[in-house]
């Protein structure tokens, strides 16, 4: 990703949420949010963030989940994780 975006001055990262809920935080530290479908989270200037149903779970790189899909190069990334409780679904940028 660091290659596509190489020439920009600012980069902002978002994810809406179509579906489901979540707890969100900058990675390192802070206030604790909740997020619900229909929200959009903003992480300014490539803020590290944790987003799932409990933060205090070992966290997964999202970058290490997409290199390790097949379609990791492809424009857009599917990225499926977890199992087990309700759906929380993103369109992330």
């Amino acid at each position: 990703m660091r290659e596509r975006l190489a020439g920009a001055e600012h980069v902002a990262f978002f994810h809406f949420l179509t579906e489901g809920e979540c707890k969100v935080r900058l990675a390192d530290g802070g206030e604790t949010l909740h997020a619900a479908a229909g929200d959009l989270v903003l992480f300014p200037q490539e803020g590290r963030h944790l987003m799932g149903s409990d933060l205090q779970l070992a966290p997964l790189e999202a970058g290490e989940m997409a290199r390790a899909m097949d379609n990791a190069s492809a424009d857009v990334v599917c990225l499926r994780h977890g199992g087990g409780g309700e759906a929380t679904r993103f369109t992330c940028g």
